[in-house]
């Protein structure tokens, strides 16, 4: 079995603990640790994620928005 937890440093604690204990029965579980990106800075990090996040940014400022419907959509295409 495999799980992935996000969580603040904060919430590092006993009870974490507690929990992947009760979760994982076998006695020996392998933990892997990485630092989240903060979601803006991930998307900043990819050139073709950043330039579609301007283009959008200037759409909205010269309200070039567009409409749209999920439910009309989906009733559409027979969803």
């Amino acid at each position: 079995m495999m799980a992935t937890y996000s969580l603040s440093k904060s919430e590092l604690d006993a009870n974490f603990l507690e929990i992947i204990k009760n979760t994982f029965k076998t006695d020996r579980v392998s933990i892997y640790v990485e630092e989240e990106m903060d979601e803006t800075a991930q998307i900043l990090s990819n050139p073709e994620r950043k330039k579609r996040l301007d283009m959008s940014i200037k759409q909205l400022r010269n309200r070039e928005v567009i409409d749209f419907d999920l439910q009309k959509a989906l009733e559409e295409n027979g969803l």
